[in-house]
């Protein structure tokens, strides 16, 4: 019989054969075929924390819907009053502010009131609040410009004006080309000082924006303001003897030339229609419309404050009696600073001047 055949030890330098199984392979190669104790745990940590987000997510979606249909069936709380002198307001709107307030920086608060009478105010008579200043004279209880409209016309500066207008218009200041006439405005120094100073000369005031494209504007109260002050009896009077009418439309700084001339035409455009609305009859309607000129300035030529509070602020309308009063205070008031002087002279210049001219035009050369 042949004995079992012994194994040998591995000598030195020989390792030792391992039989190959399918387990030992996929040990070889990094994976296990079973999973291990600390693999087991992280996979039910994992699934714990998925299943604990899914029914956190779910509970504030619960509450979400929940806090939705409360807020829907809640009925509305009634607002608590706002405090006057702290309105939201929009300058130039009729409804944003009470009855003597004005709109400043976006605030309702008080009107400023004028001491001094404009043209057209009672003066000297029972329940009068202010006094005719400038060159206003009191006569009959209410504040009129002066009627001495041949001395006017005879000063050097007016006629010097009147004899360069002549020049450049040919004597015919309705057939003036409008660009020769812009022109003319726009390079002589002299010419919005001494149309200033002209006994009837009204400017007329707007709040930023207005009047806006394919709005209706002004409204009432605003426009019974705006004809009421049009139509007092020394302005009446003052366009029926004016041998022409002009209108000069401005803009304040800001905005495109376009712009700025669109704003002026729709200012010019305005005032026309409410002188209109003031004449008696048909006839005298369609005289005063055959004596405008209107010339566009838009903002060519800003107007600094010191230039209205030289020449006759007394003669400023504007949209509302407050808005009025409180624009005529800060153009005379000298130490006038910060948002109340920039509103101050935008609104200077968002103007129509009505310049009712007495005097006849010299023959030109």
């Amino acid at each position: 019989m042949n004995s079992p055949r012994k194994q040998r030890s591995p000598g030195p330098g020989m390792t030792q054969q391992v039989p190959r199984g399918p387990e030992t392979t996929l040990a070889r190669s990094g994976e296990s075929a079973t999973p291990n104790l600390d693999d087991t745990r992280v996979a039910r940590h994992l699934l714990g924390l998925t299943l604990t987000v899914s029914a956190t997510l779910g509970l504030m979606g619960v509450v979400l819907v929940q806090l939705i249909v409360a807020l829907v069936r809640q009925p509305p709380r009634a607002l608590a009053p706002v405090e006057r002198g702290r309105d939201m307001c929009t300058l130039g709107s009729t409804t944003d502010c009470e009855v003597g307030e004005v709109c400043e920086n976006g605030r309702c608060v008080a009107a400023r009131r004028a001491t001094a009478c404009e043209v057209g105010n009672p003066c000297d008579v029972q329940g009068a609040t202010c006094t005719c200043g400038g060159d206003l004279t009191c006569d009959a209880g209410v504040c009129r410009a002066p009627t001495k409209v041949a001395s006017v016309c005879s000063a050097p500066e007016v006629q010097e004006i009147l004899r360069e207008l002549a020049e450049t218009c040919k004597g015919d200041v309705q057939g003036c080309p409008d660009e020769k006439l812009e022109e003319f405005a726009l390079a002589s120094k002299n010419f919005d000082g001494v149309l200033a100073n002209f006994p009837s000369t009204m400017t007329i005031h707007f709040p930023d924006g207005q009047p806006a494209v394919d709005v209706d504007w002004p409204v009432d109260p605003m426009r019974k303001n705006y004809r009421d002050r049009l139509g007092e009896k020394f302005m009446v009077e003052a366009l029926q003897k004016a041998t022409q009418v002009l209108l000069i439309g401005r803009s304040s700084e800001g905005g495109t030339t376009a712009e700025n001339h669109k704003f002026s035409r729709r200012r010019l455009d305005t005032v026309i229609d409410l002188l209109a609305e003031n004449a008696k009859t048909p006839k005298d309607e369609a005289e005063l419309r055959r004596k405008i000129k209107t010339l566009r300035l838009g903002n060519k030529k800003i107007l600094e404050i010191e230039f209205f509070r030289e020449h006759a602020p007394e003669r400023i309308i504007a949209w509302s009696p407050e808005e009025e009063q409180t624009l005529r205070v800060d153009v005379k008031n000298d130490d006038l600073r910060g948002h109340a002087r920039r509103k101050t002279r935008r609104l200077l210049n968002q103007v129509v001047f009505i310049v009712p001219l007495p005097c006849t035009l010299p023959a030109s050369d």
